[in-house]
């Protein structure tokens, strides 16, 4: 069972997908070395984020489709992986690595903010059912 819980891991897929890209970068030269840093720096920090705050774990299916994280992720691979699918954006692949960096920070930034937010919520029900009990 623990090998299915395994599985379900967001981080262990958003590594997964990192691990091909280099793979992918090695033999198929499909990105060059800015795309797959930029790339790995973005599922770098979501991997991070979603550790920071793994959500409520009820359906992580549909906890990860309605994550910003996840969706601010989706569009920065999109982005930075845009040469590769024949989009020649007008940016240096210097400035690239800055935009990634930029994406993976928001990220991280909102894994800590939705994991405070969460404590912060704890924190008020506990002393709201402590009110209650005097």
């Amino acid at each position: 069972m623990k090998i299915l819980l395994v599985l379900k891991s967001r981080k262990l897929w958003a590594a997964l997908i990192a691990i091909g890209l280099v793979i992918a970068q090695q033999y198929g030269k499909t990105f060059d070395g800015d795309q797959v840093t930029g790339m790995i720096v973005i599922l770098a920090s979501y991997i991070v984020g979603a550790a920071l705050d793994p959500g409520k774990g009820e359906n992580k299916f549909l906890e990860t489709l309605a994550s910003k994280k996840f969706w601010i992720a989706v569009v920065g691979l999109i982005v930075v992986g845009a040469n590769a699918f024949g989009l020649q954006l007008p940016i240096s692949g210097e400035s690239m690595l800055e935009v990634s960096g930029v994406i993976g920070t928001l990220i991280v930034a909102m894994g800590y903010a939705d994991k405070q937010q969460v404590i912060l919520w704890d924190e008020i029900i506990e002393g709201e059912t402590e009110s209650l009990g005097e």
